[in-house]
């Protein structure tokens, strides 16, 4: 398993091209508990990624409630109008849904059918190359 782990396609350039030069403030927020998520970290090395990170271990009530995510914008001090969650799980486009915040259903996990189902307004991509278009075009970013 250890050596299987490795970034969804496109992510690093979607971070790369997007994220990292620009004041976007972005959390990672994952059901996994902390333990896992180190061994994961220990890995792969994702904290370079996230200005926070919330794990299924730091919340009471996990997804697919919206206290994960509620916590995390809290922390960064983001409201939801003003945020765009993106997912890949059944559970946590239920739990961002919650939230008012604009969300993006990316089909890494979970097929277009079955997002469309959850709520005709999630806004769904295919990969992250295509996320990348939609965020510039959501934020106004050049590049």
């Amino acid at each position: 398993m250890e050596t299987d782990l490795e970034y969804i396609k496109g992510f690093k350039s979607f971070y790369k091209n997007v994220i990292k030069d620009s004041n976007i403030k972005i959390a990672l927020v994952t059901n996994t508990t902390r333990k896992s998520y180190q061994k994961i970290q220990s890995i792969v090395n994702i904290n370079k990624y996230f200005n926070y990170t919330i794990t299924v271990s730091e919340t009471k009530k996990p997804k697919p409630n919206p206290d994960p995510y509620l916590q995390a914008m809290k922390k960064l001090k983001l409201k939801p109008q003003s945020t765009m969650i993106i997912e890949d799980s059944k559970t946590g486009l239920l739990s961002a849904l919650k939230t008012k915040s604009k969300v993006v259903g990316i089909t890494t996990t979970t097929s277009k059918r079955e997002i469309k189902k959850l709520n005709e307004n999630i806004k769904i991509v295919a990969s992250y190359f295509e996320l990348e278009k939609v965020f510039k075009e959501e934020y106004y970013i050049s590049g």
